[in-house]
């Protein structure tokens, strides 16, 4: 005999683990336990799958913020009390030029508060930690007398605080015409006015005719670095840029060859290689700039 309870299912939850197929044994020797037990499991099979479709995010609603700020109220006389206070104090904390500035006030305005300026302002965006190459260049022609060099006590001249740093740039040797294949090491040479720690060096070429291959520090960074590879920080499309620092204080000279820049020919011809002119940066161990010409 089979006994069968129809019930409503309002929240079905069907998992795939319900369609799998369990043995249940014969008539005669069943292996699914006694019948009340079967109805228990059901009740908590049900009870587990209304759980299910349950959320378990809840949504919690927050008071509204007031819209403005609450103040407190005081009483007349206390209020005028602490402004008499802290007009003594202001006025004798404050400097003599800034009466002016605290008594300028608009009408309405308190005369404890300084009002903002407003007045438009123009600022200079060319202006450098550099100042003595800005003040050479910004000043005006005259027909004023140079100034004279001084000389120290042991000989050595001495700069004036607004003296130009320039420095010459040229390729040391003439590029000569070439067959496809063939290397040639071009020498840059410098003729700077004083002793530098870092340089910046550019160079532009057509890429398909010639191919930069390797760049070596000159006989002006010292017997340490010299002929020495140095890898650039970019080389492509017909550029090449490379960096050139010593962890000296300067380098040794203010002249002479600054780095060596092997070229490959690419095709039969004389390639054209010239100097990359906003990129060119020379720096002193203070940090200040090079005019460089060519």
């Amino acid at each position: 005999m089979i006994a069968i309870t129809p019930r409503v299912i309002r929240a079905p939850a069907i998992l795939p683990e319900d369609e799998i197929e369990r043995p249940t044994g014969s008539q005669g020797t069943p292996t699914n336990s006694s019948l009340v037990a079967m109805l228990i499991q059901d009740e908590k099979d049900e009870q587990m799958a209304e759980a299910r479709l349950k959320p378990t995010n809840s949504a919690v609603q927050l008071p509204d913020q007031p819209a403005t700020p609450e103040y407190i109220r005081t009483s007349a006389n206390q209020t005028d009390t602490q402004n008499s206070n802290t007009a003594s104090n202001a006025t004798t904390s404050a400097p003599a030029n800034d009466t002016a500035a605290v008594n300028s006030t608009a009408p309405g305005d308190s005369p404890l508060l300084k009002r903002i300026d407003t007045t438009v302002r123009t600022l200079d965006i060319k202006q450098t930690s550099d100042t003595s190459v800005q003040a050479t260049t910004d000043q005006p022609k005259t027909d004023a007398p140079k100034a004279t060099l001084q000389v120290a006590e042991d000989g050595a001249v001495v700069k004036p605080s607004g003296s130009l740093l320039k420095a010459g740039l040229r390729f040391g040797a003439e590029v000569p015409t070439m067959k496809a294949g063939e290397k040639f090491k071009l020498p840059i040479y410098i003729d700077a006015s004083e002793k530098f720690r870092t340089a910046t060096l550019g160079l532009t070429f057509d890429d398909s005719k010639v191919a930069v291959r390797t760049v070596q520090f000159g006989d002006i960074f010292g017997s340490k670095l010299v002929s020495t590879d140095t890898l650039p920080f970019l080389n492509q499309s017909g550029k090449m840029y490379v960096s050139l620092a010593t962890s000296e204080n300067a380098v040794e000279s203010g002249s002479g060859i600054l780095a060596y820049v092997e070229i490959e020919a690419l095709a039969d011809g004389k390639p054209a290689v010239s100097f990359a002119k906003d990129v060119l940066n020379l720096q002193t161990v203070k940090g200040k700039n090079f005019v460089i010409t060519f």
